[in-house]
């Protein structure tokens, strides 16, 4: 090998050094450089303070409402928190709610009808459960919108059929917003916790009205 097939060898062998040096480098800085952390976050609604205080009641003479599993929206029906911007969605990559938005909002119904006057919730649901209706639902909202200010929505149909499921007896809509003060995740906790508990009293009021008295 010659002078000038050496001096071409070297400098081919350092200017590949360097690329796999600048490449380490690179990818290090991509991949070991510290990462956002990720958090879930947990639905913590809490009842309404006039229920809480209510007297005790015989639970014999409540009617057993059937609930099922809240379907989704395509898109809703996932972990991750979704942030809109006008009417597009994005996951987020760091912020996950505990279960996905139809389990979370169907423990939800479980917890407040236990605080009803009139119904006594049954869950999960069965055929074979003793029940006297079933109620069912579908999520269409569960989101941060942040056009034009941080904004958590929730909006929820929901329907009351009888025990076969084959009468619809009532259906109505329910939607609330809250204000999100900070955007972190104790912050859309908060907001979430006050959509849910806006609507709270008139789920149960609706509910309990669209029942027929057991004597009726």
């Amino acid at each position: 090998m010659n002078a000038i097939q050496k001096r071409f060898l070297n400098g081919f062998k350092n200017r590949w050094f360097r690329c796999v040096l600048a490449a380490t480098l690179l990818l290090g800085g991509c991949f070991g450089g510290s990462l956002p952390p990720e958090n879930y976050i947990r639905l913590n609604a809490p009842l309404a303070k006039e229920r809480q205080e209510g007297q005790a009641l015989n639970n014999g003479d409540k009617v057993l409402v059937a609930i099922k599993q809240l379907t989704c929206m395509s898109g809703l029906d996932r972990l991750a928190v979704l942030v809109a911007k006008g009417p597009v969605l994005q996951p987020s990559n760091v912020w996950y709610w505990e279960d996905a938005p139809g389990n979370l909002l169907s423990q939800w119904l479980v917890d407040i009808l236990g605080n009803s006057e009139r119904v006594k919730p049954v869950w999960p649901y069965g055929s074979r459960v003793e029940h006297d209706m079933v109620l069912d639902g579908r999520v269409v909202l569960f989101e941060i919108q942040e056009d034009p200010s941080s904004t958590f929505r929730m909006k929820l149909n929901l329907g009351l059929w009888s025990k076969n499921s084959r009468e619809m007896i009532s259906n109505k809509t329910f939607e609330s917003s809250a204000a999100i003060d900070s955007m972190n995740p104790h912050g859309i906790a908060r907001a979430a916790e006050q959509t849910a508990l806006q609507v709270e009293a008139e789920v149960i009021d609706w509910l309990e009205k669209s029942i027929p008295k057991k004597n009726e």
